[in-house]
């Protein structure tokens, strides 16, 4: 299974995007190796665009490699917070739209919920 991880990054600096990143991965890698799965995981990073690039939004140039990433998934995780985030919001509609597995990380409740195509969460999985 091929997964992309949501991960908000306004206000937050690399060290912080990389560690939510990584935990994700180590939560994911306990998930397929219970369920005997093998996991892609497809990297999030957008590069900037060339300093002489005419973008004018450089959140919305990023959005848009991030979807064009996400195009390769079978499912997106999102990292704690995600609702709050502009851009994992419109990659949680992207995902819903095309019918891509949603997996939302809830440390508070020490679980992920799985959400299937049709926006009921079919899954609880512990971590």
């Amino acid at each position: 299974m091929k997964v992309f991880i949501s991960v908000p990054m306004r206000g937050r600096t690399d060290e912080e995007i990389t560690k939510a990143i990584e935990d994700a991965k180590g939560k994911l890698a306990k998930i397929a190796q219970e369920n005997q799965e093998y996991i892609i995981y497809v990297d999030n990073f957008v590069p900037m665009p060339d300093s002489d690039a005419d973008i004018k939004n450089i959140s919305m140039w990023c959005l848009g490699g991030a979807i064009h990433k996400m195009a390769k998934c079978d499912a997106v995780y999102f990292c704690p917070g995600w609702e709050k985030a502009r851009g994992c919001v419109i990659e949680r509609q992207v995902a819903a739209l095309y019918g891509l597995m949603r997996l939302y990380q809830n440390d508070e409740l020490g679980i992920i919920f799985q959400e299937s195509a049709d926006d009921e969460f079919d899954k609880l999985i512990l971590i």
